[in-house]
């Protein structure tokens, strides 16, 4: 059965209860596990470990910030050698501008493929699955200043307040961002290619691939600094998949050295084709693949 698990993220107690006198690191743990939580999630030291252990707190996510694919892979292990069980994944929150703000469709769809075929626990921000936009110039509510912009309320449907409440429009916490059909809710619900449908279909290829799930491996087969594609394989026992990324404007090529039959999963611009007994791979301008790799690929 399913358990809903209470992490708490240490974030939250930098400087509690003041920069000069900011509880240590054993203080915090311990406050953490007298609330009733289950776990923590910051970027993990061994120190961390020992203590949330100490104190029965089973799930420990670590966290990862890199800009360059040549260092993820190394820091997921250092992660996991330090004690994370899970690598906490997340695009975006609500303390920084939204993932949609400035990008397309198309550009959202690759940022999400790659989100969701990470190992660890995808965190998706509610508004994220229908590409609600970053609000400017909103009036700071409650110390948010530049985050005011990415805490306005869903977008459920092209009902007073996009559906979100049946209060007053002034009355609410934040203004509605849109109301158009095409961002809300209802409106990609019924747009097969809209990118809520497109998540949709993530969920349920990750929910149905072990390989693609939180304890998956990660192996890079082509990440070179400022270069696309970005591609990897995960793992789990006989389930194998193949990811490849190409967020930029320019198609890309590259041979990887992998050998077999695929089967392709969810794929924008992408294609694989035998070559001797290698695999070529074509990406192009913002695509994405994700291809099923049979128990015959040799790697």
């Amino acid at each position: 059965m399913p358990h809903l698990a209470h992490i708490a993220n240490l974030w939250s107690l930098v400087g509690h209860p003041s920069s000069a006198k900011e509880w240590s690191l054993k203080k915090k743990i311990n406050a953490i596990a007298a609330a009733g939580f289950d776990g923590i999630t910051t970027r993990v030291t061994p120190e961390h470990r020992r203590l949330a252990e100490k104190h029965g707190l089973r799930h420990i996510l670590g966290f990862i910030s890199t800009d360059d694919p040549t260092e993820f892979a190394d820091r997921l292990r250092e992660q996991k050698e330090a004690g994370a069980v899970h690598i906490n994944v997340q695009l975006d929150n609500h303390d920084i501008i939204r993932l949609a703000h400035g990008r397309t469709l198309a550009e959202q769809k690759v940022a999400m493929a790659f989100f969701y075929t990470l190992p660890g626990i995808p965190y998706l921000y509610n508004g994220d699955e229908i590409g609600m936009d970053y609000a400017r110039g909103l009036t700071s509510v409650e110390g948010a200043y530049t985050r005011t912009g990415s805490r306005t309320p869903m977008q459920w449907d092209t009902s007073a307040n996009a559906g979100f409440s049946t209060a007053p429009k002034e009355k609410l916490y934040l203004p509605v961002t849109s109301t158009k059909r095409a961002d809300t809710v209802a409106g990609q619900d019924r747009d097969p290619d809209s990118l809520l449908n497109f998540l949709r279909a993530l969920a349920a290829l990750r929910q149905s691939s072990p390989a693609l799930q939180a304890d998956g491996t990660f192996t890079p087969v082509y990440a070179q600094p400022k270069k696309y594609p970005f591609a990897y394989l995960r793992t789990h026992g006989a389930d194998t998949f193949l990811i490849a990324l190409n967020p930029s404007g320019k198609s890309v090529a590259v041979t990887l050295d992998l050998a077999g039959d695929f089967t392709p999963q969810l794929v924008a611009g992408a294609t694989l084709r035998r070559v001797a007994r290698r695999l070529r791979l074509t990406l192009g301008a913002t695509g994405y693949g994700i291809f099923r790799l049979n128990s015959s690929t040799s790697i």
